[in-house]
Formats: C-alpha cells, structure tokens, sequence
C-alpha cells in the first residue's frame, strides 16, 4: 500500500509535467508561426559601419546616433549620420546629415536633413562647403550627387543651384541648373 499511495502524486506530478511541457511546445510553435512571415531586423544606438576596399584599407567610416534595419538585406537606416569617404586620389570627405540609408553592399549612401560635404584635404578643407537637402553618394564611383536646391559656400563667395555631380575622386564639381552667386570682395 505505502508503494500504491507514493505512485498516485508521483503520477500526478509526470502528468502535470508533461501538460506544461505540451502547452509551452505550443506556444513555441505559434511563435514560430507568427515570425514566418516576418523578416528579423535590428536596432542599435552609436552605431559605427566601417567597410575596406580590396586592399584593405579603409573605404568609408558611417557613424550615427541610432540604425536600424526592419528587414534581413533590407536598407539600413541612420539618424544623425556622419561619413567619412576616402574618395580615391582626391583625398578624404566628410558627409553629415540628420538622417540616412544605406544598403547592404554599401555602394548607395543616401542621406537627407542639412547635408553638409566638406572635402578635409588642405587647402580644400578651408576652402569650400557644400549643403544640400539630399544628397546620394555611389561609393565605387566616388560620385556625390543631388537633384535637390545646392549651396556652394568657399571663402566668402557663394554658389547657389539646383542639383550637383561632384567626382570626389578628381575634386570636381558641376552644379547642374539655376546657378545664381554672390563673390564678395
């Protein structure tokens, strides 16, 4: 009898155990269900994406307050953006923005909200600076571009236009349209 009356809460016992593991199985599986459809994404906070040409020098350093990426191989996208591109034999650029995307191969960089382009050569650095709504920088061309309104201040001169091309790679720049300037003494 004492073996009879152990056995009962014994079974009890495996019964429960097996009912919860079913129950937390399903879950599971609901879960899994759930998140089929669905691609897993990312947030972080000081974010730095560092990528190196062929070979192995550094191509472009992006830094930004926050990224985040809703979709697996989806665009990447950035707030309070700062680029720093190599931009071949014309020296390195420094590209900030309030906000910007960018894609997995990291060939477009795209960015918006108070673009400014800075060349940080010298005498460059001193010498001109270009701001723009928009600006989309194709990183294995080394081309900056933008159909948006362009300011183009160096020294005490100004350029205003509509949409740019500068090959940072040669140091030109053209802008595109309704160029009107102001050259102050």
């Amino acid at each position: 009898m004492t073996l009879g009356r152990r056995a009962a809460p014994l079974a009890l016992l495996g019964l429960l155990a097996w009912m919860a593991w079913q129950v937390r199985d399903h879950r599971e599986d609901d879960s899994a269900t759930r998140l089929a459809g669905q691609s897993a994404g990312y947030y972080l906070s000081g974010a730095r994406l560092t990528e190196y040409d062929e070979a192995g020098a550094v191509r472009l350093t992006l830094s930004a307050a926050r990224a985040s990426q809703a979709e697996t191989g989806g665009r990447v996208e950035f707030s309070d953006v700062a680029v720093n591109f190599a931009g071949g034999t014309g020296g390195p650029w420094s590209l900030d923005a309030d906000r910007g995307w960018a894609w997995p191969d990291t060939e477009r960089v795209e960015l918006e909200g108070d673009v400014v382009m800075q060349s940080l050569r010298e005498p460059l650095a001193r010498a001109a600076t270009v701001r723009t709504p928009r600006l989309t920088l194709l990183v294995n061309q080394r081309l900056a571009t933008s159909d948006a309104p362009v300011s183009l201040d160096f020294g005490r001169h100004q350029l205003d236009a509509v949409g740019l091309r500068a090959d940072l790679a040669r140091e030109t720049l053209r802008l595109e349209s309704k160029v009107h300037g102001r050259f102050t003494p």
